[in-house]
């Protein structure tokens, strides 16, 4: 992490600004595994989590910022017909009790950031017996907490460990895993809501729901495996990333992951932001972020900027976003295919975004996912 200073609006004085300190991450180039090695990765995991004590229909909650041992975990625990439980990372303390609790949750996934909060509210939570973390506990904020609640008990294992157990509990096992592998009717996820109107509500997920959202993906967007690269930033905890993350895995779409403190150029250092570094074709958007990719085309270009349109639809869409073929930006008057490749140096082909009133790239909406089927 590099420390710098930044000048922001004064938020008692608009009109004046105030320096505020930054940690910016220095971020690596993006390191690609295979479909096959992250299958095997998963069911490893599977495995591991059986060695834990979970059985099918057993829920693990899994409360972390979105990456890929969130996924190869959650993937893990499908193989097995175990249940996902979903909690944002910042929900809170009390409202985190009340849906482990709810939902008997005994392994939970959080990185080292979150074991200080766990270690102050173990009395309550009554069922919970192993945390598996997802970052170095040694080089975490949570050694301390980490050794208090061993103390208490506790197991609390690196993700890594849970991986090489399950590698060595799976060997000769392979032909097992068809016995527990989920139906139809089966939960896949619990999904707590963020509970900004009240106390979070576990929403239940199915495995035909999330089979027929990710069918019905198909009759909308066509997915190219050999050109299309998702950025996958927003929390797995709604079911917009889920189930966008999902599609891609169905159709063989490369998925790199990010974080929405570094996704463009200005919020790292020494290193391309996630956007340019990954130049994803898929990017899900949410209006924060529409935001901050358009002050970071304004920044690097200027000028006014009038709106886009999508050729083959005619939507309305925000002028901060790409520059393929089906996308003709106006900029002072002027026509350029180039434009926004020149400024953050990317082509957008879809951008995705839950559906609402709001005015937005609609060319993937989610409420026409909301299917079942029997």
């Amino acid at each position: 992490m590099h420390e710098t200073i930044k000048q922001v609006p004064d938020p008692k004085n608009k009109d004046k600004k105030i320096d505020k300190k930054w940690n910016l991450p220095e971020m690596s180039e993006y390191k690609w595994k295979t479909a096959g090695e992250c299958e095997e990765i998963a069911r490893a995991l599977g495995w591991g989590l059986r060695k834990l004590g979970l059985e099918q229909k057993d829920r693990l909650a899994i409360c972390d910022d979105t990456k890929e041992k969130w996924s190869l975990t959650a993937y893990g625990a499908y193989s097995q017909s175990m249940v996902v439980v979903t909690v944002y990372v910042n929900l809170g303390e009390e409202k985190m009790v009340a849906a482990l609790n709810e939902c008997n949750v005994r392994v939970f996934q959080t990185d080292s950031a979150h074991l200080q909060e766990v270690l102050d509210n173990i009395d309550d939570l009554k069922d919970l017996h192993t945390l598996i973390i997802t970052d170095s506990i040694e080089k975490g904020k949570g050694k301390k907490a980490a050794e208090a609640l061993r103390k208490r008990d506790i197991n609390v294992l690196e993700w890594e460990d849970v991986l090489e157990t399950g590698r060595k509990e799976r060997k000769g096992k392979e032909e097992e895993e068809k016995k527990v592998a989920p139906k139809p009717e089966d939960i896949a996820v619990i999904m707590y809501t963020s509970g900004t109107t009240g106390s979070p509500k576990g929403v239940i997920i199915k495995h035909k729901n999330m089979i027929a959202n990710v069918a019905a993906s198909d009759k909308v967007v066509t997915f190219d495996s050999d050109e299309d690269v998702y950025l996958a930033y927003l929390p797995l905890a709604h079911v917009l990333a889920l189930i966008l993350e999902a599609c891609c895995i169905y159709n063989g779409v490369r998925i790199g992951y990010g974080t929405p403190r570094s996704l463009m150029d200005d919020s790292v250092k020494n290193c391309k932001g996630d956007v340019r570094a990954l130049q994803p074709t898929i990017f899900p958007v949410v209006p924060a972020v529409s935001n901050k990719l358009k002050r970071a085309v304004h920044g690097k270009v200027g000028g006014a900027f009038l709106p886009l349109r999508v050729r083959a639809r005619r939507l309305p869409i925000p002028s901060c976003l790409c520059s393929s073929p089906a996308f003709y930006p106006l900029v002072n008057g002027g026509s350029t295919k180039t434009f926004i490749s020149t400024a953050v140096v990317v082509q957008f082909r879809f951008l995705v975004q839950e559906g609402s009133g709001a005015e937005g790239p609609l060319h993937f909406h989610l409420g026409s996912l909301g299917l079942q089927q029997d």
